[in-house]
């Protein structure tokens, strides 16, 4: 239910300009991508209220012994079995993000005990940012797949959510 919601939200964010996102100098008329707490926060507003329409609890900036996971899930089940589950949330172009998730996310879940994890991707790249450079080619699909492949047995899914200015549909090529 919860991977299922966040790929309703990953649809979602690519019906309406991703402005949430991003920083605008006025002075130099330049987008940047916000940092990831403030990223967090634009996502925690469609994160806590479907989720909360699926009786799922979500607590941001939740807390472990090594640091904060950027949220946490939990929720009862018909059978009063409470569960829950962590979502971490990266930056593509970000240096940690392959060890965000072999590393930082697995220890938020053996240090709160907890046994699913889901792993977030924030893509930037697009109209007025180019990052990652790793691969210039790269897609947030590919990336997504990439990850994938080193993804723990206890994280069990890699979303992928596109906050890119994207060019104009109605723009032809080589005019602007």
């Amino acid at each position: 239910t919860a991977v299922e919601t966040l790929q309703y939200i990953r649809r979602q964010l690519m019906k309406a300009k991703p402005s949430g996102y991003w920083n605008y100098d006025k002075k130099s008329k330049q987008w940047s991508p916000k940092d990831e707490p403030r990223c967090g926060d634009s996502l925690h507003l469609l994160l806590d209220s479907l989720f909360a329409l699926k009786n799922i609890e979500v607590t941001r900036e939740d807390g472990s012994r090594s640091g904060n996971c950027d949220f946490g899930f939990s929720a009862s089940l018909a059978s009063y079995e409470r569960v829950s589950a962590l979502f971490e949330l990266k930056k593509a172009h970000s240096n940690d993000l392959e060890h965000g998730l072999s590393e930082q996310l697995p220890k938020y879940l053996e240090e709160r005990g907890s046994t699913a994890g889901i792993y977030g991707v924030l893509w930037f790249k697009g109209k007025h940012f180019e990052k990652p450079k790793k691969d210039k080619d790269e897609t947030l699909d590919a990336c997504i797949e990439r990850l994938h492949k080193i993804r723990p047995e206890n994280v069990f899914d890699v979303v992928g959510f596109d906050v890119a200015f994207k060019k104009s549909a109605s723009t032809r090529s080589g005019s602007d």
